[in-house]
């Protein structure tokens, strides 16, 4: 999926050192798991902000039916906008806190 093609670039070792296998070809949820931890140690982040981030795991597992069946991809029934809206934000808010929280893996 494209999320977990997301956080498989954003590994838990130096942008520099190559990925760990393990962490490469394992499940959305044991690399997000690595990742937060990863990220806890740089960045000491408080129980709010990991619980918020291993939380959005399951948003992402389903953003990709959303985005497949629910999407103009496809002749799809598109949500609300205003639901459309709610799924959007929640889904980037995660990944903007992200790239604020790791600006140099991003080039920014």
């Amino acid at each position: 999926s494209t999320e977990s093609k997301s956080f498989r670039t954003l590994k838990a070792t130096p942008p520099d050192q190559a990925a760990s296998p393990k962490i490469s070809h394992s499940s959305l949820h044991s690399r997000v798991g690595k990742y937060v931890k990863a990220l806890d140690q740089g960045h000491q982040l408080t129980d709010m902000s990991k619980q918020i981030i291993k939380n959005a795991i399951g948003v992402f597992e389903k953003f990709n039916f959303v985005r497949n069946n629910n999407s103009l991809a496809h002749d799809n029934v598109l949500p609300n906008h205003p639901e459309a809206r709610f799924i959007f934000d929640s889904v980037t808010a995660v990944l903007r806190f992200i790239k604020s929280i790791e600006a140099a893996r991003f080039g920014s």
